[in-house]
């Protein structure tokens, strides 16, 4: 029968068309009257065959060869044509043969791998794979030291301690001539000017580091001698190698000029080395 036929019912559901002729159309669609009725599937009732999809439906759609026109093999295979970054985190710069993915705190970059460690100098490695042991010694051939500076005018005496905190010397353990050790370490080196009273030649010069005692004791651990132009203020050396300080004990230094009945104008540096 002709659309265009008076009240004719169509099928989707109670839809009346009215009017004959070619200027007709739809005028009642499920009680919804009018000259002319807009349709949307609000108003069309779903049916058994062909039903209507929504977008959560659409979403939980599985592979379906019939209705969808895809397969696993198919996702696959579009995968497989696909770079690695091609993928939002990550980023390639220049690949190279060995290198790996690592994350830099935004994306997934590519950095070259460690492909092995060298042992250097006081280095020692254990472990060739999983957990490596890299042990290092000799404190990088570094050395610690102390200098400790005195200078003063003696009383014009041979034998007696030298000052450290004061510009006079004394033949007797005092608080200005030892010292509380804040380290362990070994006295290497004492370099010394002095004066004597006497001009002219060669004399000797003895100096001594010892040990103090809560008493005042002193007992000498190394002895090292000189010979050095009197009254010509040159720069000697005297050089220790077998003596041995500890941290928070007490050391004194005792110098003994030998031909010379007094010494004075002294200036000198203590040079130790921190174990």
């Amino acid at each position: 029968m002709p659309i265009n036929s008076p009240d004719v019912f169509d099928s989707i559901g109670d839809a009346v068309v009215t009017g004959g002729g070619s200027g007709g159309g739809v005028t009642s669609v499920n009680a919804d009257t009018g000259p002319a009725v807009v349709l949307d599937t609000d108003d069309i009732t779903q049916g058994s065959t062909n039903l209507y999809i929504s977008t959560s439906q659409a979403n939980e759609i599985t592979a379906n060869t019939a209705k969808v026109g895809y397969t696993n093999s198919a996702v696959n295979a579009q995968i497989a044509l696909a770079d690695l970054d091609a993928l939002r985190d990550v980023t390639l710069i220049s690949k190279a043969s060995g290198e790996a993915l690592t994350w830099n705190g935004v994306a997934w970059v590519n950095r070259e791998l460690v492909t092995s460690i060298i042992a250097g100098t006081n280095v020692t490695i254990s472990g060739a794979t999983g957990a490596v042991t890299i042990n290092a010694s000799g404190g990088g051939g570094g050395v610690n030291n102390v200098i400790m500076p005195f200078s003063f005018y003696t009383n014009q005496v041979n034998n007696y301690y030298i000052p450290l905190t004061n510009n006079s010397e004394a033949t007797t353990i005092v608080r200005y001539n030892n010292f509380a050790s804040p380290f362990d370490g070994t006295l290497k080196r004492c370099t010394i000017m002095v004066g004597t009273n006497l001009s002219g030649g060669t004399g000797s010069l003895t100096l001594k580091i010892g040990s103090v005692t809560s008493t005042g004791t002193f007992t000498a651990i190394e002895t090292a001698s000189v010979s050095l132009p009197l009254n010509s203020y040159t720069p000697t050396n005297f050089n220790f190698t077998t003596n041995t300080i500890s941290a928070g004990l007490r050391y004194a230094f005792f110098l003994t000029g030998n031909g010379a009945t007094a010494t004075f104008n002294t200036t000198g540096t203590l040079y130790f080395e921190i174990s």
